[in-house]
């Protein structure tokens, strides 16, 4: 049997991680495996995770990812599970093989950008994973190249499967005018250092080199950055509306310094929305020729990008049209199936043991 660890979909807000997480149970529910799958969870699952094969949790509520990493043992011994897929680098101490999620390596490019601590226990972790795992699954060439820079020793566990999406959901969103144009950007990460990494110190910059007359800028989220004029927030949409926004934005800007994959492109492209989004990382790799590049940091680049979608109709409904296009490169049922196969095939080898 293989047990998922759904931490990320139970607790606290969901992010990319959670979402690749929720794209593979969906996946899974609608063509169940011949090999039953068990989520594994802190807490009782909300209504729209699926169960699968039955759903595995403590006889106490756990409020953290670290208590049921505690907890894990016991439960995949209890529940003979042969494998566990780990949706973070952070995977525990079990006597099975460990599959872990490593979704980015921000510290090989970019040094300490979510700080000191992070930076070193995000070593800490992926070293583990290195010594430990049977197989480290990454989303994309970027995450890969920057776990071989740090460990070229990992190249024989390394298995590069991009995330699954599915875009039925954001194209159903209806695409109404709104009262004031806007253009939208999702995701401020936490805090200050968040936020520059998810870049919205340089939107904001270019924001203020180029107001559109009666536009706004949009930002879903918890920014942590002084707001130029002109800005509005929007902290916790519902999922309608978040496909909503997406669907009125005249453009979606992804300005990050690092991902691991970002899946927020992708929702704009299928909501029928033009995306703008940073060169670096693995986003070059999920939008492939369906935005306009710009380089990290340059919120002059960014300025110019604005402008020049803002006046080029037909360069909007090129990228529009790219966009159908290359959402069709995640195909959710695809992707779930190599990711099973790989389970599956870890699910047969020696015990993995803590290295650390």
């Amino acid at each position: 049997m293989i047990g998922i660890d759904v931490t990320p979909l139970v607790l606290g807000p969901r992010r990319g991680v959670a979402r690749a997480l929720h794209q593979l149970l969906l996946a899974w529910h609608r063509e169940p495996p011949a090999m039953p799958i068990h989520p594994i969870a802190p807490a009782p699952l909300p209504d729209d995770v699926p169960r699968l094969a039955g759903a595995i949790r403590p006889h106490v509520e756990l409020d953290s990812h670290r208590a049921l990493r505690e907890a894990m043992p016991l439960l995949v011994a209890d529940h003979d599970i042969r494998v566990l897929l780990s949706p973070w680098s952070a995977f525990p101490d079990v006597r099975i093989p460990v599959v872990a999620w490593v979704h980015e390596v921000p510290s090989v490019r970019h040094g300490p950008l979510e700080g000191r601590v992070r930076t070193w226990a995000d070593r800490r972790w992926l070293k583990r994973n290195v010594d430990a795992c049977a197989a480290l699954l990454v989303p994309s060439r970027s995450t890969e190249a920057d776990v071989l820079a740090a460990h070229a020793d990992a190249k024989p566990k390394l298995h590069r499967i991009p995330c699954a999406f599915d875009p039925e959901p954001w194209r159903a969103a209806a695409r109404v005018p709104p009262k004031t144009p806007y253009v939208l950007a999702v995701g401020t990460g936490d805090g200050r250092t968040g936020a520059r990494k998810k870049g919205l110190d340089v939107l904001f910059r270019a924001w203020s080199m180029l107001p559109l007359p009666g536009h706004e800028l949009v930002v879903v989220g918890q920014p942590a950055l002084p707001l130029p004029p002109g800005t509005r927030v929007v902290k916790t949409p519902s999922d309608l509306d978040l496909r909503r926004l997406y669907a009125g934005a005249r453009a979606l800007v992804y300005a990050s310094r690092s991902e691991g994959f970002g899946y927020p492109p992708l929702e704009a492209m299928a909501a029928g929305t033009p995306v703008i989004a940073s060169n670096t990382g693995s986003i070059p790799e999920v939008v492939g020729a369906a935005a306009l590049l710009v380089e990290p940091g340059d919120a002059e680049g960014l300025a110019a990008a604005l402008r020049r979608l803002g006046g080029d109709h037909e360069l909007e409904g090129r990228l529009v049209h790219a966009g159908y296009a290359r959402i069709r490169e995640f195909d959710p049922q695809r992707i779930a199936k190599r990711v099973l196969d790989l389970l599956t095939a870890c699910a047969a080898e020696a015990p993995c043991t803590d290295a650390s």
